[in-house]
């Protein structure tokens, strides 16, 4: 699920994507296109000698691309993300400005 939301000064792009590993969180701009991928890798708490009785969580990979926000008037160097209980928001200042640029994302707890 996503949603999209203006504001006077921005616009705000939300996501859902519980349980995702900070290290495989990634937002970037390129070619005026919002850029998220996220993935989760729960084989790898899996011991050798483990036997499931029931196994409901899989890994999963996440990507997602929203083309065209050049043409929003974006002020790429001041794109922000924050992942916080399972949502990843990356906010979007307006601005005439726009070159490619990779964002860092910032975990709350």
């Amino acid at each position: 699920p996503m949603d999209i939301l203006e504001r006077d000064g921005e616009y705000e792009v939300r996501i859902a994507i519980p349980g995702a590993d900070r290290d495989t969180l990634s937002v970037t701009v390129d070619n005026g296109s919002l850029h998220v991928e996220a993935s989760d890798e729960n084989e790898k708490e899996s011991a050798k000698d483990t036997t499931y009785v029931f196994k409901g969580l899989e890994s999963f990979r996440y990507k997602r691309t929203i083309p065209n926000i050049s043409k929003y008037g974006i002020q790429q160097d001041e794109i922000t993300s924050v992942y916080k209980n399972g949502i990843l928001s990356v906010v979007l200042p307006k601005s005439e400005e726009v070159k490619p640029k990779i964002i860092d994302v910032k975990i709350e707890a």
